[in-house]
């Protein structure tokens, strides 16, 4: 049986489907975890402000890895907020901008992006859902909650006083951003949400502050053993975690890169498919 464990859980395609709701039979589970004296966390690319509007209402988490190791919390308590330096900031806005890609900065109070990051990663989002209308209309439905909660913000907005913890990029000319991916991936660990000949959207997050390094901090905070840690997750900005933790789980679906990194795998979270692997690891 699961006790004093620390479980870390990916969000989009892991904890959440595409229904972006917890599964009643996950919620079930992982109350149940809690109560047996295990800690849960989530351990997401997105910002804090959207996880604490958007995702604790669904369940008390324990704390959080956000913005893929920016941002770092045990309960409330703010263990670390990074930043990517401004001259860095600087350096890859003015390769972006000779080359039409757009950006979005994930902080710790939301995102800041262009009009044109909006607009391009919606066009992307739309081919890659378009046999699935349904998904569209609530992604622009969820956009528009996140605006009216004050999450996500026009790049107007932003000043250099506000830290950058990851940015978002979009274009709609991948040859133009395979340009500098040498140079990118001196300082960051890219992570393409979509990818095709004619346009691409990702995400960039520093070498040294992933969310491997976020857990180091959770651990570190709490006392607790890295025998005693399980993650979760779904795609290439889960690699870092599954290699920091003892127990990894990979979904199904997962590129070949991190279903090779797992010890086990989830099926679909829209169908209790990590309630079902909770239980197969309670049962161990």
């Amino acid at each position: 049986m699961l006790n004093n464990q620390n479980l870390f859980f990916d969000l989009d395609g892991t904890l959440l489907g595409a229904s972006r709701k917890l599964h009643p039979d996950t919620r079930e589970t992982l109350h149940k975890l809690q109560n047996y004296g295990n800690r849960i966390y989530l351990c997401s690319g997105r910002p804090p402000k959207y996880l604490q509007k958007m995702v604790y209402p669904l369940f008390p988490f324990d704390g959080m890895v956000a913005c893929a190791g920016g941002c770092v919390y045990a309960g409330e308590q703010l263990l670390l907020e990074n930043e990517i330096p401004l001259s860095l900031i600087d350096t890859v806005l003015d390769m972006f901008r000779q080359r039409h890609i757009f950006w979005q900065f994930d902080t710790i109070n939301g995102t800041y992006s262009t009009p044109e990051m909006d607009l391009l990663f919606e066009g992307a989002l739309d081919k890659a859902m378009q046999f699935d209308p349904s998904r569209m209309e609530q992604f622009r439905k969820e956009q528009q909650k996140l605006a009216d909660l004050g999450v996500n913000h026009p790049i107007s907005n932003w000043n250099s006083q506000i830290r950058v913890q990851k940015i978002i990029f979009s274009t709609a000319d991948a040859a133009q951003f395979e340009e500098i991916i040498p140079i990118l991936e001196k300082e960051f660990v890219i992570n393409y949400f979509f990818r095709s000949a004619d346009a691409l959207a990702g995400e960039l997050f520093p070498l040294n502050c992933t969310k491997a390094q976020g857990i180091a901090r959770i651990l570190e905070h709490t006392g607790a053993s890295w025998e005693n840690t399980i993650g979760f997750g779904d795609s290439r900005n889960d690699l870092e975690m599954l290699q920091a933790v003892r127990v990894k789980v990979a979904a199904v679906y997962a590129p070949e890169e991190l279903k090779a990194a797992a010890d086990l795998y989830f099926e679909d979270p829209d169908r209790g498919g990590i309630a079902r692997i909770l239980e197969q690891l309670d049962q161990k």
